[in-house]
């Protein structure tokens, strides 16, 4: 069996600082405490064990750390990575609507409206194409091709690209047609994006109106009699340890189900 990797805060910051800003030790800190603080809360108002209560928080803390940091940033670097690739699109195409300026010219003028990774890998682009023979023009687009391999649309763009190179004319008009196709599939992919996160609210939502059925059945027992006669009894530790075991294993479905926004790729 393939040993599971680890992910240090060093790497985890790559991923944040390839389309945004650094992730530092305060960051790390804050995003570890909140699901500490939350179902350390949350567990103690089952069972009334303060000591236990906080081994469910450190092992919600872990879990953060270990599956949910790392998900959460690779969805933000892939959504602002399509971002950048859809205006990238946008703004090439319609630089290249004037019939004076070559698709080089276009390139050049682009980058300067371009971020992040995105902007790097075109400045290397750029460079391999500086006087490039035809078949080096060919190395160079599937080279910057490759960054983007699950992104088919796109890579159909750059195909388009690279003729208008080799060619010495720019087709506008399939261009435009791609474009419209890219839009699409971000309104498309925006919209999944949006009915995921409001599950994930809802999800939030329903864990908490459990824990107030909880509460309900506390002071209508009688605080003393919920935990004496049922929180600190062995049916009581099963009772709640099954519930909670319920909504674990619910929640990571459900986290399953958030590790991917693509609405059409295809895997190389």
């Amino acid at each position: 069996m393939a040993r599971r990797r680890r992910f240090n805060i060093e790497e985890y910051s790559a991923l944040k600082t390839a389309y945004g800003k650094p992730y530092g030790r305060k960051d790390l800190i804050i995003s570890l405490l909140k699901p500490f603080l939350f179902i350390s809360t949350y567990t103690y108002l089952l069972y009334y064990y303060w000591w236990l209560s906080i081994i469910y928080g450190l092992l919600a803390a872990y879990y953060q750390f270990r599956r949910i940091n790392k998900l959460n940033f690779a969805r933000e670097f892939a959504e602002s990575a399509f971002n950048e690739r859809n205006k990238f699109i946008n703004n090439l195409t319609q630089i290249l609507t004037n019939e004076n300026t070559t698709t080089l010219d276009g390139l050049i003028d682009v980058k300067d409206r371009t971020s992040g990774e995105f902007r790097q890998n075109l400045t290397v682009l750029l460079t391999r194409l500086r006087n490039a023979s035809p078949s080096r023009v060919h190395d160079a687009i599937e080279s910057f091709k490759s960054n983007y391999e699950t992104d088919i649309i796109f890579m159909q763009y750059m195909d388009q690209i690279e003729s208008a190179i080799l060619d010495g004319r720019t087709n506008i008009e399939v261009l435009k047609d791609i474009r419209s196709f890219h839009n699409s599939v971000k309104e498309k992919r925006d919209y999944f994006i949006r009915r995921k996160a409001k599950r994930g609210s809802e999800f939030f939502k329903i864990v908490l109106m459990l824990l107030g059925s909880v509460l309900t059945i506390t002071f209508s027992l009688g605080f003393k009699k919920y935990v004496n006669g049922f929180a600190h009894t062995p049916i009581g530790w099963v009772s709640l340890t099954l519930y909670l075991l319920c909504i674990f294993l619910v929640f990571r479905s459900h986290l399953k189900k958030q590790e991917d926004d693509e609405v059409m790729e295809i895997d190389m």
